[in-house]
């Protein structure tokens, strides 16, 4: 994202953020432990934060897709799904698996709206 609109340069992003202000959207709630000053304190902080935000999203899927993909190998190595048996019609609650791929689901869905948000903040700066 820097490199693209920023040619490397992370100032470069948030001045450009910050001339979009008006229709950037707010960073998600359980995010605001991250931004110091508050995104509402000016347009600079909130560029600031969606930058971060965007980033954060990208980056937990850059380190949780290689983990995951390591346990379900681990998984698959030791045996731990009992699939042969029939336990009954929602069985698969009860697998560890079911969990890991609902974690990378998660983890997918939160990476893509970071990069959605960041290309609606800056999809006409880009060209």
């Amino acid at each position: 994202m820097i490199a693209v609109l920023g040619r490397g340069d992370r100032n470069a992003v948030i001045r450009t953020l910050t001339t979009h202000a008006n229709h950037l959207d707010k960073p998600y709630r359980w995010l605001r432990c991250l931004f110091h000053p508050s995104p509402e304190e000016s347009d600079e902080a909130l560029a600031k934060a969606v930058l971060l935000e965007c980033q954060v999203l990208g980056m937990q899927f850059v380190f949780l897709r290689p983990t995951i993909a390591i346990l379900e190998f681990v998984m698959e190595i030791l045996s731990v799904d009992d699939s042969d048996e029939d336990k009954g019609r929602f069985a698969f609650l009860g697998s560890p698996k079911f969990y890991l791929v609902m974690v990378q689901n998660v983890s997918v869905f939160l990476a893509f709206s970071g990069l959605l948000k960041f290309y609606h903040a800056v999809r006409d700066e880009s060209t």
